[in-house]
């Protein structure tokens, strides 16, 4: 098949026959970067966060195979950073990627957000807004070896995550008086093993499905696995996600392993953390992070103030972490809830609004078909499949069945936000 199959006019995925999956799966346009230097910014060899970002944005320009390509997707960030003139359309995957900085010019507050593995500071564009409005500055980091191509993942270790992670910490630390950490999934995990390291002027941790241990118990054996000849990647997919990898190397798994078991180190400083009130975003049906696990870590680390808005049954919750710890559930505050079974590990941080994501955006997020390819092709055409967290009683009572890659309940969401935020001292 030509090249041309694979043409587009932006960044927004095509719609391929099973046919055209499959040779896009064998040529894989997008899983491999391109081989320029240097792969990831250091960011503590840079002199300013404004810096940082324009580097990183440069090698996402170069390593990226699409990531010049045109991306008319509207965001509040990318809103945002056009009024304030900080971006000039038209709009690029790069652009959408990168991270980004909204500052609050005498804002003594930093909001610094770290994104989960195999994504980008795009993850964060809905929520970055509702933070600045709240004053704080907001930066957002990008962990080494993301938004480019999946292949960098391969060339990246954990250590690389924890330094950019602990030196945007201390860089903050020194230029404001509070500093609220936000992470989502690995960056949550890399978010707690800093501020347990550096907890000066930490004054809260935001914590979304917070990488505790993998839902997968046999994910350990990635450490090892990932040298096995045939065996350096667990999903080959098309990678029609300009945002975030499709594709996942078994090295990923390895590294992710990696930071979540620091957590389980004798050495590990639990009591700082239980100095530091926590707001954290947790799915009963999780089927990427271990929830029960994640409970138990937020019962060592529990601070009078830790809130826990729950995505599940509230007796589940109590049954570790007792009655004394406030627990909200999720539930509608503003229009219609559609109906959804579980929900996901992805779709925490995205409105149904939202242009990508949303309940009628342009993204279906259909990997668990990777070995059906008949079955991929017709999910990313259901307009009306079920949604929700891939179970196997979902995956198997449901004809076509696609991720939830939104949260029905993000108004939520925001007001619980808002109301942590405002808290803090």
């Amino acid at each position: 098949m030509s090249s041309a199959t694979f043409a587009e006019p932006s960044c927004l995925p095509s719609r391929l026959n099973a046919e055209q999956l499959e040779a896009q799966i064998q040529e894989a346009p997008y899983r491999y970067a391109n081989n320029e230097e240097p792969l990831f910014v250091s960011y503590r060899n840079t002199p300013s966060f404004s810096s940082y970002a324009a580097q990183s944005k440069q090698i996402i320009a170069t390593r990226n195979p699409r990531g010049t390509l045109p991306c008319p997707i509207s965001t509040p960030t990318t809103q945002w950073l056009i009024k304030h003139n900080q971006l000039i359309p038209p709009v690029t995957v790069n652009d959408l990627v990168a991270p980004f900085e909204l500052e609050q010019p005498r804002s003594k507050k930093v909001a610094l957000l770290f994104h989960g593995l195999t994504d980008s500071p795009f993850s964060f564009h809905a929520i970055a807004p509702l933070l600045w409005a709240q004053g704080y500055t907001v930066r957002t980091l990008l962990l080494p070896g993301h938004a480019t191509a999946p292949s960098d993942l391969q060339q990246v270790d954990a250590t690389a995550w924890s330094e950019i992670t602990q030196d945007a910490l201390l860089d903050a630390q020194k230029d404001f008086e509070q500093v609220l950490l936000i992470g989502y999934s690995t960056g949550a995990a890399l978010a707690l093993a800093a501020a347990s390291i550096q907890p000066n002027k930490v004054s809260g941790l935001v914590l979304i499905a917070p990488a505790s241990q993998s839902h997968n118990k046999y994910s350990y054996l990635a450490q090892w696995l990932q040298y096995v000849p045939g065996l350096r990647w667990l999903d080959e997919a098309p990678d029609l996600d300009p945002f975030k990898y499709e594709s996942f190397p078994m090295a990923a798994a390895a590294l992710v392993h990696e930071v979540m078991n620091t957590f389980y180190q004798p050495n590990f400083n639990h009591v700082a953390l239980r100095n530091i009130p926590k707001l954290t975003l947790l799915s009963e049906v999780d089927t990427t992070i271990d929830s029960h696990a994640t409970l138990g870590l937020l019962a060592q680390w529990h601070h009078p103030s830790d809130t826990l808005l729950l995505y599940g049954e509230r007796s589940w919750a109590q049954s570790v972490l007792g009655t004394k710890y406030q627990i909200e559930q999720a539930r509608c505050i503003e229009g219609p809830c559609a109906a959804f079974n579980g929900m996901s590990h992805i779709g925490l941080l995205h409105p149904p609004s939202h242009p990508f994501y949303g309940k009628n955006g342009i993204y279906r997020h259909c990997g668990i078909y990777l070995n059906d390819l008949q079955k991929y092709a017709l999910c990313t055409l259901e307009q009306n499949a079920a949604r929700g967290e891939t179970t196997i009683e979902n995956t198997q009572s449901n004809l076509i069945f696609q991720r939830l890659t939104y949260n029905p309940y993000y108004h939520q969401l925001e007001q619980v936000l808002e109301r942590f935020v405002r808290t803090l001292p």
